[in-house]
Parts: C-alpha cells; sequence; structure tokens
C-alpha cells in the first residue's frame, strides 16, 4: 500500500491499492501498522484526506490524528479544517454512528481538538463517548492571569471558548491552582481556577458557565493569613471598597468567603513604621470601608468575628491602639525603633484613607448584626414554626392576641450566630430605633425579599383571628377540623385571665401574617414547553442571569438564604425560597409532576418571565404564551411542539407562608 525510495523510506502511499482493498473488504489488512505507523496516519502525512475518509467510512478501525495535534490552539483549529476531521466532527455531533467509528484513543484526540476549537457541544459529545482523558494536559497560566494592582487582585481570562469547552468536556479545576502573594513579606496563598472565574469580574463568562450548569466546586477552605480578599476589592476614585457585584457572584457560586482574608498593615502613630499585621475578615472590610450592603450580605454568613471587628464597628477612626495589654490584647507587645513608650498602633495610610466615618460604620455593623438575627430567626421559624403552629392551633381554639409576642418567643428560641455572640453586651450601641426583626431603612426597595415586619412602631395592639389564617392557607387549616371552629360555649365561660392565654395562643399561631399572605399571590409550578429542550441554552441563560430580567427574583431567593437550582432540586429552578424537606414533601405527595422543565414561582411572576423569554428567544421559534391549568394526557398527545406554550401553570403550591410564615414583597 506504500511507495519507498532507494532507500527503504516511505514516500507516498498508493491510493489505488487502498481503495481496492477497501471494495474488497480487507479492513483487517487495511488497520495493520506499516514501520510502526498505521496506514490511516500515513494517509494524513501525505495529505491523502479523501482516502482517508474512505477508509473511515468502510469502517477500517483507526487511532486517528497522532501526528496533527501541537501545543498551539491554531494547531487545533488547523486539523479541524480538514475533511477528515469535519467528518469525524459531524458524525459525533449526530451522535448516531460516533462510537463505532473511532477506538477510545481516536476518540481522544478527537476530544482535544473539540476543546483547543473552543466548541463546547462537541466537547460534551465526545466526552460522553471517550473513557480516556483528554491528551493535553492544562496548567492554570493557560486560563488565568492573577496581577497584583495597589493592594488589589485582579484576575484575567484567557481563552474562554476555550475553557468552557474544557469545563463541559469535565475538566477538573480543582488541580489547577496557582500560588501568589502580596509582596516579599507576605505567606503564599493558593487560588484555584474555578475561584478564579468567580472572582475575575468578568459577567460574561459567569453568565455562560451558569447557563450550560457547569459545576465548578466543591471550592477549598483557605487557612490562616491568607489574602483572598483582596480579589474582592476595588477601587473608586481615589480610594478602595468591596465590588458588590463580586460578593454577591462569590456567595452565589457557594464561595467560603467565612474564610477570606486580607492582611492590615499596622504602624507606629510616631514615625509611621510598618509594625504588626492582623488578619481582616471579608465582614471587616465591609464595615472599614462603610459599605452597609455588603455588610448585611456578610451578616447572612454566620462569619465569625476577628479581633478588629469590634474596633472596627465602635472605635473612632484611625484605629488605634495603646500598648495597654491588659485591656486591649489584640496584639503582641512591640518595641518601636524610635523609642516612643508607649506605642500606638494605627493603620498604615494605604488602608486608613479608605476607610470610612464613624456613623458610617456603625450602620454598617448594625445591618450586618441586623441581617445575622433575622438569619437565625428565618431558620428558627422554617425548622419550629410549622409543627408549633399546627399544635398551638389545636389548642387555642380560635382566640385572638397581639403578635408582636410571637416574635419575641421565636427571637428567644433562635440560635445566636457568632457575630452576635461577638457583640454580646454591646448590641445595643448599634440596634437602635425598633425591634432587629424589622427591615432596615437602609435596605434597597428595589430588590424583593423576604421581609419580617414588627408591629412595635404601631401605638395599639393588633390582633387577628382564625378566620384571617384560614383565608390565607385553606389547605393547611383543613388538616385539622377543631381550629376551624370556635369554641363558643369556652368563650363565653371563660374569664380574662383565659382570654389573656388563649389570646396568646393565637398570637403565636398568628405570629407572621402581618402582610398579604403568599399563597395569596400564589406559589405556583410553571411547565416550559417540550420545545424547550432543543434550546436550552438559550433557556439556561434567561432563567439563570441573576443581573438579567430575573435579577429581582434570583435576589429574592439569595437574600433568604436559598438557592435558585440547588443539587437536590428535581426542578429547573426555584424562584421562591424552599428548603429541601418542603421540595421532597411536595414531590413525595404526587400531586404534581416535578422534573428538569418546571420552574417554582409566585403567580404573579408569570409575566416578568414570560416577558424575559421574549426578549431573549427570537420571534420565529417562540411559541404563543398562554397560561394554562394542567391538561390530561390526551390532550398532551395530541398537541405539538410548536403549538405548545413555553409556560404552563400547572397548579398551586402550598408553602410556609400558607400558614403565618414571612410573606415576599412583589415585583417591581
Amino acid at each position: 500500500f506504500v511507495h519507498r525510495g532507494k532507500d527503504g523510506r516511505i514516500l507516498d502511499v498508493d491510493e489505488f491499492q487502498v481503495a481496492k482493498a477497501l471494495l474488497a473488504g480487507e479492513l483487517e489488512l487495511l488497520s495493520q501498522e506499516v514501520d510502526s505507523k498505521h496506514l490511516f496516519d500515513l494517509c494524513l502525512q501525505f495529505r491523502h484526506q479523501s482516502t482517508a475518509v474512505a477508509m473511515i467510512s468502510y469502517g477500517v478501525p483507526v487511532t486517528a490524528g497522532t501526528g496533527v495535534l501541537a501545543e498551539r490552539a491554531e494547531c487545533g483549529e488547523s486539523a479541524a479544517a480538514m475533511p477528515l476531521f469535519r467528518t469525524l466532527i459531524e458524525a459525533c455531533r449526530s451522535e448516531a454512528s460516533c462510537p463505532t467509528l473511532l477506538t477510545e484513543e481516536a476518540m481522544a484526540y478527537l476530544l482535544d481538538v473539540a476543546i483547543l476549537v473552543g466548541d463546547t457541544e462537541l466537547a460534551r459529545s465526545c466526552a460522553r463517548h471517550c473513557n480516556c482523558f483528554p491528551l493535553r494536559r492544562w496548567r492554570f497560566q493557560d486560563f488565568a492571569r492573577i496581577t497584583v494592582e495597589e493592594q488589589c487582585f485582579r484576575t484575567e481570562i484567557r481563552e474562554k471558548d476555550v475553557l468552557i469547552a474544557a469545563l463541559a468536556a469535565g475538566l477538573a479545576l480543582q488541580t489547577l491552582a496557582f500560588c501568589y502573594s502580596r509582596d516579599w513579606s507576605s505567606f503564599l496563598s493558593r487560588v484555584s481556577l474555578a475561584e478564579a472565574i468567580v472572582l475575575s469580574g468578568d459577567a460574561e463568562l459567569w453568565r455562560r458557565v451558569e447557563s450550560l450548569q457547569l459545576q465548578l466546586g466543591p471550592w477549598p477552605t483557605h487557612g490562616a493569613r491568607n489574602d483572598m480578599a483582596l480579589f474582592l476589592r476595588e477601587r473608586a476614585g481615589s480610594q478602595h471598597r468591596l465590588s458588590p457585584e463580586l460578593l454577591h457572584r462569590a456567595k452565589r457560586a457557594g464561595l467560603p468567603l467565612a474564610t477570606f482574608q486580607c492582611q492590615l498593615g499596622f504602624g507606629c502613630q510616631a514615625c509611621g513604621q510598618p509594625l504588626e499585621r492582623c488578619a481582616a475578615s471579608v465582614l471587616d472590610l465591609a464595615i472599614l470601608f462603610g459599605q452597609s450592603d455588603c455588610a448585611r450580605l456578610c451578616g447572612t454568613m454566620d462569619i465569625k468575628a476577628t479581633e478588629l471587628t469590634l474596633p472596627a464597628s465602635l472605635a473612632a477612626m484611625p484605629l488605634k491602639w495603646e500598648e495597654n495589654w491588659s485591656q486591649s490584647p489584640y496584639l503582641p507587645e512591640i518595641d518601636c525603633w524610635c523609642g516612643v513608650s508607649p506605642v500606638i498602633l494605627r493603620l498604615v495610610d494605604a488602608w486608613n484613607d479608605s476607610c470610612a466615618s464613624l456613623p458610617e460604620r456603625q450602620a454598617a455593623a448594625a445591618e450586618a448584626l441586623r441581617a445575622a438575627l433575622q438569619m437565625s430567626f428565618r431558620r428558627v421559624a422554617c425548622s419550629a414554626g410549622f409543627g408549633l403552629f399546627q399544635a398551638l392551633c389545636h389548642w387555642a381554639r380560635g382566640k385572638q392576641v397581639p403578635k408582636n409576642l410571637v416574635k419575641l418567643v421565636l427571637a428567644f428560641a433562635a440560635e445566636r450566630s457568632l457575630l452576635v455572640l461577638a457583640f454580646a453586651g454591646r448590641e445595643g450601641e448599634l440596634l437602635t430605633g425598633g425591634h432587629w426583626w424589622e427591615e432596615s431603612s437602609d435596605q434597597d426597595p428595589q430588590s424583593p425579599q423576604p421581609v419580617v415586619k414588627g408591629a412595635a412602631s404601631h401605638v395599639q395592639v393588633e390582633s387577628v383571628g382564625v378566620s384571617d389564617m384560614h383565608s390565607a392557607g385553606a389547605a393547611a387549616a383543613s388538616s385539622n377540623e377543631a381550629r376551624t371552629t370556635p369554641d363558643s360555649t369556652t368563650e363565653k365561660e371563660s374569664g380574662p385571665d383565659e382570654n389573656s392565654t388563649n389570646d396568646l395562643l393565637a398570637a403565636i399561631r398568628n405570629s407572621k401574617n402581618d402582610n398579604p399572605p403568599l399563597s395569596g399571590d400564589g406559589v405556583v409550578i410553571f411547565r416550559l414547553g417540550r420545545w424547550a429542550t432543543s434550546n436550552l441554552e438559550k433557556i439556561n441563560a434567561v432563567l439563570f442571569d441573576a443581573t438579567g430580567p430575573l435579577g429581582p427574583l434570583h435576589h429574592r431567593v439569595l437574600e433568604a438564604g436559598c438557592e435558585v437550582a440547588p443539587e437536590w432540586s428535581p426542578a429547573k429552578a426555584l424562584f421562591v425560597p424552599l428548603t429541601q424537606p418542603q421540595l421532597q414533601e411536595l414531590v413525595h405527595s404526587n400531586m404534581y409532576e416535578m422534573g428538569k422543565l418546571h420552574v417554582l414561582a409566585l403567580e404573579s411572576d408569570s409575566q416578568l418571565i414570560k416577558d424575559a423569554f421574549n426578549l431573549a428567544i427570537p420571534r420565529k421559534i417562540r411559541p404563543k404564551l398562554r397560561r394554562e391549568t394542567l391538561r390530561i394526557d390526551e390532550e398532551e398527545e395530541h398537541g405539538t411542539p410548536d403549538d405548545e406554550p413555553l409556560l404552563v401553570l400547572e397548579g398551586g403550591v402550598q408553602t410556609d407562608s400558607s400558614v403565618g410564615y414571612p410573606v415576599y414583597t412583589g415585583v417591581p
């Protein structure tokens, strides 16, 4: 099958003889090696692309392309442009004959080409059929570059298409890491490529990662004296601050922000000589910079307070520590070469210039403390409130009582977070002007969030009866008929003491019914039309874009400490805060179908979701959108994908809000 020179070297491939062997069906003979090279490789070497394609089409076992790929992405692009690889690529896209055409070694080469050209769908298809690892071994520097700019870390992502394709093929990002230090005197810190993607500030890249539902975790926890918090820092004019966008994205991705630190420099106030560094958490930075929004977000993460938290929240600036170690044991005893005693330590100018005034720092600390308390309050309400409500509803028999007492009971039952324990005894200096469960006046009114409003500002004491409770949650009330019928005899015979006791029980039952109940708006299940499976990437891009049209829905869920697409959820998206036991109870009831074409949201969110799809999906492939009830099987069989609406209302869901839990403000 080859032509040789006088010295025995192979000069060319005899295409005529190869064609004869193919027509004769001598596939085993054609699959043998010639001088330790496969005949297929020789065809590629001498640029007989049509003969190589013919060998593939006739089913000759090949080990394709060993000499085609090199270290540069340009080689991958040139390989993909060859007729042979175009044929193989189309076969892999169709997934019809891909496993039978190529051996495992050849599939590994084709997977490598798909990654190099940045073809995500092809990389996923090849990865499903490839039992071998990709041939190329990547480095952190191939995808990302980290630079230090004025006490800020900057991450630049390179070759984004190649990175996305590699992620889709199952690249293990945890093994790709980079060790860095702020300067020669700093400790080495380690950042993984997955963390670099989240902290890069590239919103478009993050949207692509979310739309493809790529898993970047699990995340590593960082040890003491790291500088990971500097990735969240940005420059605002002449000062520095935390980036709210990066902080929200990091929390959404699940990064262990509680372990992120930054080493603040302290120097002698007399001479300015740097003397000591102290670890500050992300919460400390948010307080120092007076950023209430970032501090509120950090308060929900249960970040442990450091030795800087109290001084940053309550002390005058610049932060100073005199050498009175019995009262201020934050730093070890230090001597300065200037000989001044006692030594007074203060923040170095690089940090001191960005610190906010005392009122701003106190406001930020108050927001963090209030958020931590409210998170503890919501946790105890979710874990114990429902059972408590059912038991007390049976006991109360429809009596009325002030609602504020319920919040006090739940407040005493809530577990104190680490931040709350750190401020023990001094929280009164921060939380003023009402109960801590009331929403802050500094909160952004444009972001729908779960609210737990207190009634302390009301002069008179309000009360709500059982009838109001039943209108909010008929399903919950039907589980116990005794609480739907007030005992008139008992009500007449009861004295003042019995009435007070019954009123207290009714208040506990109706504890969180301050606002209109969630069931009034309705938590419902939406079903995406069957055609949505052919436009999965566009659908995911709309649903999981936290900065797009559905941003208010994402914000509502994240502020409640929940996730839009948790791993344990069978649904595609949860736009109402739900815990795993609540969703499992709904799924196990077998009342509604729940799969990757279903979305849970408020009934009032329907128009917002429809408008988001209308903006993102071209009109030619966008069916008419309408709301409808659950169809019977016969109707679904006669329907076609083109006639089926994108969003179908399947039914209402009873949630905690139906039985007196916090409700959610509407979408503006």
